[in-house]
């Protein structure tokens, strides 16, 4: 019924997100839910690169 994801064959395309488009991520979540203010550099830290991944669609017969 499900295709296990395979990492090799199923990324069409990566790239890393521009550091202003990072903050804004993380400060809508902030935004939306406050109580993770605590825990929010283990979750999504501020120096760590964040990369945007496109997968390919899969067809299932």
């Amino acid at each position: 019924m499900f295709k296990k994801f395979n990492l090799k064959e199923d990324i069409a395309t990566q790239s890393q997100v521009k550091s202003s488009v990072q903050r804004s991520i993380r400060s809508k979540i902030l935004e939306q839910y406050k109580k993770l203010e605590s825990v929010i550099e283990e979750v999504l830290p501020k120096k760590a690169p964040l990369v945007l991944v496109k997968w390919q669609a899969l067809m299932i017969h």
